[in-house]
């Protein structure tokens, strides 16, 4: 539910988000990436605050990079925790504030 909602205050906020489901080929998913993206196409569907604002994509390559493919203006993350990702997400927050100003 914390994706979901993640999802709906950015889709309020700026009208239409994406949602990228990415691949990392060094990881072990229990489930697969093509599964993984139908599953959040599922929800998104399902949901109607998300169902007109959310386009969901899939990338196997660095999600940033996509981001700017799409002309992202700016790239949010659902984190675990911050023991787990607070380090890289801080980097991520640097980087994007680097995008908008540079």
């Amino acid at each position: 539910a914390g994706h979901v909602a993640i999802l709906r205050a950015l889709a309020r906020r700026h009208g239409h988000v994406y949602a990228c489901v990415g691949h990392n080929a060094k990881k072990t998913y229990l489930v697969d990436a093509e599964q993984r993206t139908q599953l959040v196409r599922v929800v998104v569907d399902a949901d109607p605050v998300l169902r007109n604002r959310v386009t969901v994509v899939a990338t196997a390559g660095y999600v940033w990079r996509e981001a700017k493919r799409l002309k992202c203006a700016a790239l949010y993350r659902g984190v675990r925790s911050w023991r787990a990702d607070g380090f890289s997400e801080t980097v991520l927050h640097v980087l994007n504030l680097v995008c908008v100003l540079g």
